[in-house]
């Protein structure tokens, strides 16, 4: 009688480990896992308020024209920046608008370039190989192409200086920006 009482009987073990079960579950749905805020990070172009850009991209600037502009400035030189172009969609998008207008900013600021804006739609086609192609006049100078990526909480920018008579990319550079997943 006495093992009787310690022991539970089966209908209550069951129940036992069925809500045992079900409150881990609500546990684990509710911890700060990465993997359980991937439902609600937003959007790219939500999350963008939050990080200091123009920062990043005076750095990018520097690091593209440093070295070639070094003690004299780019002033004569023009340099075609359209927006920049979701990897995975190569549409611009909202995001892509703010990263050009940011992008020109900064090269003219910073390396001091006469700025071609151009529409990245105008700006290149696609080649039969799928490869970005430039568009533009011959004797624009060279460009830009700025393209990024979210990744988990974090935002790649990707940006080179292409010359524009041979596509040869004279200088590139990416930057890593971490975003918030509230």
């Amino acid at each position: 009688m006495f093992f009787r009482k310690l022991f539970i009987d089966r209908r209550a073990l069951r129940f036992l480990l069925v809500g045992g079960t079900v409150l881990l579950f609500f546990i684990g749905c509710a911890s700060s896992n990465p993997f359980n805020k991937i439902g609600r990070c937003r959007n790219v172009d939500e999350q963008l308020s939050d990080v200091k850009l123009k920062k990043n991209f005076d750095s990018i600037a520097d690091d593209l024209c440093g070295d070639e502009c070094g003690e004299k400035n780019c002033a004569e030189e023009s340099i075609i920046v359209p927006e920049f172009a979701d990897l995975q969609t190569m549409v611009p998008g909202k995001a892509g608008i703010l990263m050009g207008e940011l992008m020109r900013s900064s090269l003219s600021t910073v390396c001091r370039y006469n700025i071609i804006n151009m529409k990245f739609s105008k700006a290149f086609t696609f080649s039969d190989k799928g490869l970005i192609t430039l568009a533009a006049p011959s004797d624009a100078g060279n460009y830009v192409v700025g393209t990024y990526g979210a990744a988990s909480n974090k935002l790649y920018i990707f940006v080179r200086i292409v010359s524009n008579p041979d596509g040869k990319i004279i200088k590139m550079t990416t930057k890593e920006v971490k975003l918030s997943c509230d």
